[in-house]
């Protein structure tokens, strides 16, 4: 179990490697465009990021007011950090992230475990890629993990995976997954993964009978 635990979390490694060689790539420019996240520019997905991993001795001081603050609403959480860190540089952002890698696993990630540190990260580098056209090769064995961390109940918070994927068979077409029964959607399992994270920018990749209903459930 420890080595499976270990495995998984060399897969959040993984990914924070290439998050981290995408934002060394992306211009000035490439920072103020719009993500796929409502309101949010990349560089505020990236600052996101920051309070979105593991929680550390130090972070909860900074992550409970804002909890307080938002009668413990994480999505208000969410927008009150982002907004406050508005203002933070690309270069700011990209130190400190590999600053919390170094630390990686905390209080947070213990109890959630690495599929849902895994999803956090795969989305949302999604979210920023998209936007600007930068399609990726995501490795198989994190695609797998991304998937399968979807449909749990852990995997599903704050993202409502789960409900997205009721009464619904999803099956990828560059990976051996599939889950459910009921009308078919499928496509690349990275267009499975955004549309069960809510992302109507998937739609268009993604086909069969149970696509028109995977579209009435997103946001």
């Amino acid at each position: 179990m420890r080595d499976n635990r270990a495995s998984e979390w060399r897969l959040v490694d993984d990914e924070r490697r290439d998050i981290v060689a995408f934002f060394r790539s992306l211009t000035p420019a490439d920072w103020e465009t719009l993500s796929l996240c409502s309101g949010w520019r990349i560089k505020d997905v990236a600052a996101h990021l920051l309070i979105d991993e593991p929680v550390q001795a130090g972070m909860l001081q900074r992550v409970l007011p804002m909890l307080v603050r938002g009668d413990f609403s994480v999505e208000r959480a969410n927008a009150r950090w982002v907004e406050q860190n508005r203002q933070r540089t690309s270069e700011s952002i990209t130190k400190c992230f590999l600053e919390d890698n170094q630390k990686r696993v905390g209080i947070l990630g213990h109890v959630l475990g690495p599929g849902v540190a895994l999803r956090a990260l795969v989305i949302h580098h999604q979210d920023m890629r998209r936007p600007l056209h930068r399609s990726r090769d995501i490795p198989p064995e994190r695609l797998l993990a991304t998937l399968n961390a979807l449909i749990t109940w852990k995997g599903s918070i704050s993202v409502g995976s789960r409900d997205r994927a009721r009464e619904l068979r999803f099956r990828a077409l560059d990976v051996e997954w599939s889950h459910g029964d009921g009308p078919d959607v499928c496509g690349p399992g990275e267009a499975i993964i955004m549309g069960l994270a809510g992302r109507p920018a998937a739609l268009g990749d993604l086909r069969g009978a149970g696509k028109a209903i995977l579209q009435s459930r997103l946001p």
